[in-house]
């Protein structure tokens, strides 16, 4: 929205005004009383000037304009004011008939100052008067503003008709509509310039009273940070009192697991060591009467305790892995002839269990893991995939790169795992086998993760159960890829 940029409002809009007795020469400037401001004013207007490069040469420009603007001065001050009745915040200081006359007789004198090409100190000094009126009645600066886009609308299209009517060319159009868009910004620079003094006065005035409500703030602050402290002292209590209460808890969820591990162990330890101290007793008995037709009777007997103990060995390994987790130490593995070692050691096993196995594995670069925690992966998801062909299978193991990760995969021919307990099966003591504890692929995950990598059960579409196993590759061996 837009104002009036050259109108001084300061006179008395009451007083009586004779149209044809209306002063057209500005009243004399105010001068700064502080001669060291001023110079310091008047260096920083010449310094505005160049950086806008208002030059001689548009002052020569604008008085060739100015026969124009005298000859059209009360249509551009018609259509300026017919613009400012249109909005309510400006419409307040042309409502007076007397009001609107003088402030058009003040602005037909504006415009033709402005096209006299004379920008000095005085003429500087009249323009922050104006400013300093308009702050004073409460004239947004915005408006202001919008008053000097206003008359570039007005001026450019006509000064532009005037030239082009004149013989000029296209060309030479230009450096009259800047000359008229440079003396605007300007003035309008210098405007704001008194504007934003008057508000730096306007704050200075504001000072004490700023002061009296430190004060006052000074004393809410005191008062808040005496009822701060007493609720962090509450807060403090009563966060003790969670965490002790959180701490309980935990603690007696450990004590349930433990229980249930405890219990589980009883269970799994109880059986296998109630048939070696028969199967014992019966060897003692027949190595009492022993003679050389008992000798095979003797060997089987034998055989089946150091089974049992084996089975008690597995057991108390499996929990002793869940609760002392091994370090992970990380060197550069090869994992094809990794895992061709490892199933080597498996064969007697998958013979045993009628299960053939096929081997794919890729030439893929080496991986940072550890080499034996490793080999336990790959010796729990064989056995693992083992349990689940009772009647012998296939198993096929594959190695492969795949994007930014080498890909192991795990897949066996057995009844599959049910999709309802598909998210469960990596969950410590969690089993679908009648016999076991549910501590293989916990382990398995955890090895998994202490690497970086992934590790997840994929939907085998009732044809058996695939792990699939994620790892990352080291930057070098991307890099030699």
């Amino acid at each position: 929205m837009e104002t009036v940029p050259g109108s001084d409002l300061t006179r008395d809009v009451n007083r009586s005004h004779d149209s044809e007795t209306t002063r057209t020469v500005p009243p004399a400037a105010s001068q700064d009383p502080n001669p060291s401001r001023a110079a310091d004013t008047s260096r920083r207007h010449s310094r505005t000037r160049m950086f806008l490069s208002l030059t001689d040469d548009d002052s020569d420009r604008l008085r060739d304009l100015r026969p124009l603007v005298q000859l059209r001065v009360d249509e551009i001050v018609e259509r300026f004011y017919v613009h400012l009745r249109r909005f309510e915040e400006t419409r307040r200081y042309v409502e007076s008939a007397q009001m609107a006359e003088r402030l058009r007789a003040l602005q037909r004198d504006y415009l033709l100052q402005l096209f006299e090409g004379v920008f000095d100190e005085a003429y500087c000094q009249r323009r922050r008067d104006i400013g300093r009126v308009h702050h004073r009645i409460g004239l947004d600066p915005n408006w202001y503003i919008g008053a000097v886009q206003l008359y570039q609308s007005i001026l450019f299209p006509m000064a532009a008709d005037h030239l082009a009517s004149s013989g000029r060319a296209a060309d030479e159009v230009l450096p009259y509509l800047l000359a008229i868009s440079r003396v605007l910004i300007f003035d309008m620079g210098i405007a704001l310039e008194a504007y934003s003094e008057a508000l730096h006065q306007q704050i200075l005035s504001e000072k004490e009273q700023f002061a009296i409500l430190t004060t006052k703030l000074q004393e809410s602050n005191a008062a808040l940070a005496e009822l701060t402290g007493r609720l962090e002292h509450e807060v403090r209590d009563r966060t003790s009192a969670l965490f002790e209460s959180q701490e309980r808890l935990v603690q007696s969820e450990k004590m349930a697991a433990i229980g249930k591990m405890a219990s589980q162990m009883a269970h799994e330890i109880r059986n296998p060591l109630s048939s070696v101290i028969l199967n014992l007793e019966l060897l003692s008995d027949e190595l009492d009467a022993l003679d050389g037709s008992h000798v095979d009777e003797a060997r089987a007997l034998l055989s089946s305790v150091l089974q049992e103990a084996g089975k008690m060995n597995d057991t108390i390994r499996d929990y002793l892995n869940m609760g002392r987790m091994p370090q992970v130490r990380l060197e550069r593995v090869d994992l094809p002839p990794l895992i061709r070692q490892q199933m080597g050691f498996l064969w007697p096993e998958l013979r045993q269990a009628r299960v053939t196995a096929y081997l794919d594995l890729a030439d893929v670069p080496p991986v940072m893991a550890d080499a034996e925690q490793f080999r336990r992966v790959l010796l729990n998801l064989v056995r693992n995939s083992l349990d689940a062909m009772a009647d012998g299978g296939e198993l096929r193991v594959a190695c492969s790169r795949q994007d930014d990760g080498l890909v192991i995969r795990v897949a066996d021919s057995g009844a599959g795992i049910p999709l309802s307990v598909r998210d469960q099966i990596f969950q410590p003591l969690f089993t679908t086998k009648e016999k076991g504890l549910g501590m293989g692929l916990s382990y398995v995950r955890e090895v998994v993760h202490a690497h970086g990598g992934t590790i997840e059960c994929e939907d085998g579409n009732g044809a058996g159960a695939t792990f699939r196993i994620v790892l990352p590759c080291p930057k070098e061996a991307d890099d030699d890829a």
